[in-house]
This record gives structure tokens, sequence and C-alpha cells, in this order.
């Protein structure tokens, strides 16, 4: 719980102890993120995996929370909307984003209308929890940009995760006060684009994420991610920004998240 948080100095707003290969070894993960002082927030992907970060959270409250929410991909499980809701409700005090939710229309024969559809019922049920939103965008920012230009005055807080477009739409989405999380990719050789991104982002809307267990930040590319990568995004950040400013995203993720 974020009331347990003073310890920590790092915090992995996105990742997935809740799927393999990770799912297997959390104890031995969460050990290594004590040592290295790193918070997690386990997120879900879809009502499965979203169950069980609600279970992690409630086991490990000292070391994590959890959002819930369902991706793009999953638009069939549009129908578990309703049961979601009600985990929701019955596990509030351990569910701190609503998310990953949000349109990919990198995904082969995706239906546009469908991912709309069960974004904007993820986005309501944030409204109505008071829940901030976690966005995942694939290929799709004017159709994000227009649905967060009609929820936005209503919303909570925004993240969008994995964060991987360029200064145009941050500036776009800055007219929203967006959060964005940085990841791995940052360190990728043809990320110039995100460091220009990075360089346009307000430094208090900057948090950073792993999407572990994939994504994986150079020198570790072909490697399971885990959660203490977060520390080599900070690194890489510091670098592009040519000052630290790891106590200051460790602050804006407690904020972003605090209820």
């Amino acid at each position: 719980m974020l009331s347990n948080i003073s310890y920590y100095r790092f915090f992995d707003t996105h990742c997935h102890l809740n799927l393999d290969p990770l799912n297997t070894n959390i104890v031995a993960i969460l050990k290594e993120c004590q040592e290295k002082k790193v918070f997690v927030n386990c997120v879900g992907a879809d009502f499965n995996s979203s169950i069980e970060a609600i279970k992690i959270a409630r086991q490990y409250p000292q070391q994590t929370i959890c959002s819930v929410g369902i991706h793009p991909e999953y638009v069939d499980e549009i129908n578990k909307i309703d049961e979601l809701e009600e985990h929701i409700k019955t596990n509030i005090e351990y569910i701190f984003g609503l998310g990953e939710c949000g349109l990919d229309y990198h995904i082969e024969n995706y239906d546009k209308q469908k991912q709309i559809n069960l974004f904007k019922l993820q986005i309501e049920l944030a409204i109505k929890y008071k829940l901030p939103l976690i966005v995942h965008c694939r290929d799709a920012y004017e159709d994000l940009y227009e649905i967060l230009k009609e929820y936005n005055s209503k919303l909570n807080k925004i993240l969008i995760h994995c964060y991987d477009t360029d200064e145009h739409w941050t500036e776009k989405f800055n007219e929203f006060g967006c959060y964005y999380a940085i990841g791995g990719k940052i360190s990728y050789p043809k990320a110039e684009y995100l460091h220009a991104a990075v360089k346009s982002m307000p430094i208090n809307k900057i948090v950073y994420e792993t999407d572990a267990p994939w994504l994986s930040p150079v020198p570790f590319r072909k490697e399971v991610n885990t959660p203490v990568n977060v520390i080599i995004v900070n690194e890489i950040v510091n670098k592009i920004l040519n000052k630290n400013i790891g106590d200051t995203i460790f602050i804006n993720s407690v904020e972003f998240f605090q209820k």
C-alpha cells in the first residue's frame, strides 16, 4: 500500500508479476525488489490476470499495488466488464488504477469499434471509482486523443503506458495533463524519437515502468525483464536530460496513484 512506501527509491508503475514467466517466481522477484528499493504496480491485461493482480496486491501489500483492466487485444471480454466491476468494488483498497486498457490498431484484423467500446466502458469505471486511467496505445494516437478529449474533464488522472511516439503527440497529450511512462524502449538504438519526446514532457509528468516480463532494456534486451530494471531506465533518462531526476520521478509515481 502507498502508506508504506517511504522505504523505496524507485517505482515500477507497470509490470506483470501476474503473467508467465514472472508468476512462477514472485517471491524471488519481490525479494530483489526489496533489496534494490523498487516498489511495484502489478497490472492486469485481461479479466483473469486482473484477478491475479488483485491476489498479488493482497498478499504483498508492503511491496505492491495493483491495477485492473482489459487490454484491447481481448475485446471479446467486453462481457466481463460487470464482473470486473464487482471485483473492483470488493477490493478497492488494493486497486490503484484502471487498466491497462485502450486502443491497439497494430493487432491483426482488429475491430476498431469494438476496441473503442471496450475502452470507453473502462473509462466510465475509472470515473465511477475515481481511479487513475492507465492507457495502452499503439498506432491509434489520433483516436486516443479524441476519446481523451471527450472524457478528460471527468477523469482523475491519465497515464499513457509504454509511451512510444514523438514530441508532436506529447504536446497534444500535455493538454490533458497526461503522465507518461518511460520503459526499456528508451535504451534501444532507434529510439531517438523517444529521447526527443522525453525532453518535451513536463518533468512532473514522467514516470518509469518496465512492462516486465517484456521490453527488457539494453544490455538485457534478449532476457526476461523484471521490475528492478526500472533502475536502468532511470539511468538512461538521467543521461538524456543531463540531470538526476530519480527522486522527482518517484514522487510523480506516488502522486499519480495516491488516492
